[in-house]
This record gives C-alpha cells, structure tokens and sequence, in this order.
C-alpha cells in the first residue's frame, strides 16, 4: 500500500470514528429537552406554573447532574479523541514533509543531472575524454585475458577425447590385454615375455608394489583376490582377477603412479599442460616406470616439441633390440601431446613411422595451424577478401600434392615467385568463390601477356599503377630478366599495397650451411623442401610497397595488374 493511501485512510477512520458520532449525539439530545420544558411552561396557568415549576427545577436540577455527569465522561473521551487526532496529523504532517523532501531532491537531483548534460554538450571535447578512458580500459582487460603462462600448451579445440577415445583405450591400443578367464569375467596373470606377471591392461607386480596401491586395495576389500607378503600385494602366474577390479586398479594406478607428479614438475619448469599433453606422459611413464616425469618436462620446457621429441624418441629397445611396436607407441605418444588425438587416425599430425628419428616441424605448424586457428598457413579475412599473411603449408592442397610423399609441391620450382603467384592465384579463386581457374605459370614478367587466361580475356587488366584491387596478380619486367610476380593481399588509402610473393633468391638465406646444395636443388621437389620451411626462408614473403615501388621494385618495372576477381 503506498503512502497517499495510508493517509487517504487515517482522514476516513478520523471522519468516522465511532467516538465522535457519539459525542455528536450526546450534545444534541441536551438541547432538545431544554427546549421542550421552556414550552410547556408558557402554556400552563400560574398556579400549575409555579408547581410545574417547580418540578421542573428539581426535574431540571436532575438533568443537569445527568448532563453534568455525561458531559463529564464525555469530555474526557474528547480530550482522549483529540490526543487521537493530534498524534494521527503529527504522523500525516511527519510523512507529508517527507514526501515534500524526497520530491525537492528528485527536482534538484533533475536539475544538477540537466546541468550536466548541457555543459558536456556544450563541450564536445569531454566526450572524447570518456571514449578514450573507456578505450583504454577495455584494452587493459583484454590484454589482462589475454596473458599466458610461457610455453603454454595449444588450445584444446583439438582434443579428441570422449567416452569412447580417452587415456584407457590410448594405452588399451598398444598394452592389449591377457587372456581371459572364469568364463570372460577376469583375467588371467600371465608372462607376456617380459618375465613379469602380468594381468589384464599391463598391469604387473611393479605397478602393485605401493603403499597407494596396497591402500586402494584394502579400502576397497579387493585383497582376496591378490597374495600378501606382509607389505603389498601380488600375482602368481596363472591367478583369475575379476575384470572389474583389475580395470579399476589400472585407473588408479595412471591417476596416483604414474601421473602423480606431472602437475608439481610442470610448475617447476613454469609449463601449462592441457589435460591431453598429461595423458601423453601418463603413457610414457605407464609403459617405461613413473620415473620419466621431469625428464619428458625439463626438455619441453627448454626445447619445445623438438626437445621433447629427442627424449621421446629414444626409447624403443629391448636390449639391443629396437622394437617396431614401441616407435609406433612413442610417435603415437608425441602426437598426442601435440595434437590431442587419442585416436589412432593420425589427425593433424602424422603418426607414420617412416623417417622416425627427423623431427616433422611442417605437421606441428599444420597442427597448429589447424587446430588454433591462427598461425602460419590461415588466411587472414580483410573486409571480406581472404588474404593471406602467413605461408601456406603443405597440408594446403593448393600448393602441395597431398598425394606425394612428403607433401611436395606441384612443380620442381618451389620457392619461385612464379610458382607461388600460379598457385596463389588457384587458392584465391577457390576461396572466393570464383567459377573460374587457373591454370599457367611462366616467368614473373610474362603474367600479362602470355597467359591463356589473359591473352583470351577471361580475366581483365589494368596498366595503371595506381588503380590496385585485393585479389589481383601484380607483374614487372625487365629486359633480359625473368621479370617478377606477386600477389596483392591489401590496399591502402595512401595508395601503398601489401603484396605476398616467392622469391628464390630470398630463399638462400645468408649465412646457412644449406647454401650450396640448395643452389644444386633448384630442378628437384625434394630438394627444396626442407630449404622453403618457415616464414624467414624467403620462399614465402610478405612486404608493402609504395606507390614509387610499384612503378619500379628492385629496378623492374611496372607492367600490368590481373584482376582475379570481378
């Protein structure tokens, strides 16, 4: 109930109070007798007058004690009642000045709010002021959301783990399993010809002898199904241990053995691991002792994938026997600290062991790649066009043959500003949708004129240097000289466009040993491979050129621009 009709009700109750009609009606019955009497007295005769009179004076004296009396008690109600009253309009007045003040503050608090307003937009500037406190803000929290522990590990959006591919059945795929026994429901302790006992999922008496484990058991009264030697237990060739206990034991045994210290080694080394990258030395440590935990870290930490990889890579024998089964554990193991593919599929990353000791940094920057989103090989979206920034690399299909060992590229001249405009020029149709394609490639400075695709007008020109487009081959000349040719990524309003381009000779980089024998690896793929990784090879290369530069660029000039899109 609100405040007006609180008082709208205490103005009824005093207008109706039951206390004043009686007062009313006592004071009105007084008057009327009084008159009565004085008329009877006119009509009487003198003598019935005197006698009447005097009755009427003890009648009289009568009443007025009654009156007195009333009028008495009536009093006293009324000085009740007005106290009533008085407290009740106390307490109105006292809501009423409230009322009365919160509406001069409303007012005021108006007022001072108008003020304000009419002086910011009578000075714009303060504005601005706002807009770049705000700006500033917001850049302080992103970059506060933004901050990463060093050599933190790839986002998770790769990880491929589920009910049905997870830690168990990664180590399920290589461990396999004993036979089985009383009826399919245990299973049967064994010598895999390690001369260990073992049962199940590679559960041994190694992994047994624990006080953690010794613990487990007996929480969970699973030790009839073991032996006791007073501190832990075991098995005996030929034991039955029901399925169910020995699958528990195996969970326990990766959660509190063997993945027991990665969490507090990782933070020595200043790493973050994701849940898969944990799930890979579990493994590692699951098949060679829980021993390898700092050893596997330390080398990640200081070396990457690559320093991981030496470490991994080395164990794989039996004596002096190198087991074909454990390359494929250990490569399967890297892969998944790299991709987080439980899977046997190979995603992202190949698990082949062709070639086991070189380390694949073009499947980790595929990886990558891929499953970041950003990084080398992804195009880059600028008001609408696909431009690219970073290399592309040999998963693109575009560029490389996926069918070829390695994932060479199409043509013998990889590295060549003309063979990345030809097939820069195909990726760019394709992702922009175009029906059409393209399908030359000679020197740099012949895009122009002898291309079928140029010669017979299926793509338009311009030999205005100043009219660029995003999306266009741009190509110089000079005489006697194979010419250049790149692609132009991005224009700007100064007239400067970026441009992405093969050049081979940036691709000889100063200084590298590689010198000579990629010189003598100019007409074969494989020879240029492993010269034409990464974005400072030169085989790839981005930079912006003024307007003067693109008249003449390295002392070529300007010949045409190919507009690939309409």
């Amino acid at each position: 109930m609100d405040r007006k009709s609180i008082n709208n009700n205490r103005r009824n109750k005093l207008l109706y109070d039951p206390n004043q009609r009686r007062l009313q009606r006592l004071g009105a019955f007084s008057m009327n007798e009084n008159t009565e009497y004085e008329d009877e007295d006119v009509e009487n005769t003198e003598e019935e007058q005197v006698e009447e009179s005097q009755n009427d004076v003890s009648q009289q004296e009568n009443l007025e004690e009654q009156n007195v009396s009333q009028q008495q008690g009536t009093q006293e109600e009324a000085q009740q009642n007005s106290n009533s009253i008085r407290n009740t309009a106390l307490t109105a007045a006292r809501n009423a000045a409230a009322q009365k003040a919160k509406q001069v503050a409303s007012k005021v608090a108006s007022k001072v709010a108008m003020r304000i307003v009419t002086f910011i937009l009578a000075n714009p500037w303060i504005l601005g002021i706002l807009a770049i406190a705000v700006f500033l803000l917001l850049i302080i929290i992103m970059m506060g959301a933004g901050d990463s522990p060093s050599n933190s590990s790839l986002n998770s959006s790769c990880d491929t783990s589920s009910d049905e591919a997870n830690i168990v059945t990664f180590i399920k795929q290589f461990e396999g399993e004993t036979e089985s026994c009383d009826g399919g429901n245990g299973y049967l302790a064994v010598d895999i010809g390690d001369s260990a006992v073992t049962a199940g999922n590679g559960i041994t008496n190694y992994a047994l002898d624990s006080s953690t484990v010794t613990d487990y058991i007996n929480d969970n009264n699973y030790g009839s199904y073991f032996h006791y030697n007073g501190s832990n237990y075991y098995m005996n060739l030929g034991d039955c241990v029901p399925t169910s206990v020995m699958d528990k034991i195996a969970v326990f045994v990766m959660e509190n053995i063997y993945s027991s210290t990665i969490d507090s080694i990782s933070e020595k080394y200043g790493v973050t691991l994701t849940q898969y990258q944990k799930d890979a030395i579990t493994s590692f440590n699951y098949n060679l002792g829980p021993n390898h935990t700092e050893s596997l870290i330390s080398a990640y930490a200081s070396g990457g994938y690559e320093g991981l990889w030496d470490v991994m890579k080395q164990y794989i024998h039996v004596g002096d026997d190198v087991l074909p089964g454990l390359m494929s554990r250990r490569k399967a193991e890297f892969a998944l600290f790299v991709t987080g593919d439980y899977t046997d599929q190979g995603l992202f990353y190949s698990r082949d062991n062709e070639n086991y000791d070189y380390y694949d940094s073009e499947g980790v920057m595929d990886r990558e790649a891929i499953c970041e989103s950003t990084g080398d090989g992804m195009l880059t979206t600028i008001d609408g066009y696909q431009a690219r920034l970073t290399r592309p690399l040999r998963t693109n299909s575009y560029f490389y043959d996926q069918s070829s060992a390695g994932q060479l590229a199409y043509t013998d001249f990889e590295g060549e500003c003309s063979w990345y405009a030809g097939h820069r020029a195909r990726e760019i149709l394709a992702t922009m949708g175009s029906s059409k394609e393209w399908n030359s490639m000679p020197d740099g400075g012949q895009y122009c004129t002898t291309p079928v695709e140029v010669t017979s007008g299926t793509f338009q020109t311009s030999n205005d240097p100043a009219s660029p487009r995003p999306g266009s081959l741009i190509s110089w000349n000079d005489p006697g000289d194979y010419g250049h040719v790149a692609v132009v990524e991005e224009v700007y309003e100064d007239g400067s466009i970026l441009v992405s381009e093969g050049y081979i000779s940036l691709g000889i980089v100063s200084g590298r040993s590689e010198l000579n024998s990629y010189m003598n690896s100019m007409g074969t793929r494989s020879g240029r491979k492993y010269n034409c990784e990464g974005n400072n090879s030169g085989c790839f290369h981005t930079i912006t050129l003024t307007p003067d530069q693109i008249r003449n660029y390295n002392g070529q000039s300007f010949i045409c621009y190919i507009y690939l899109l309409d």
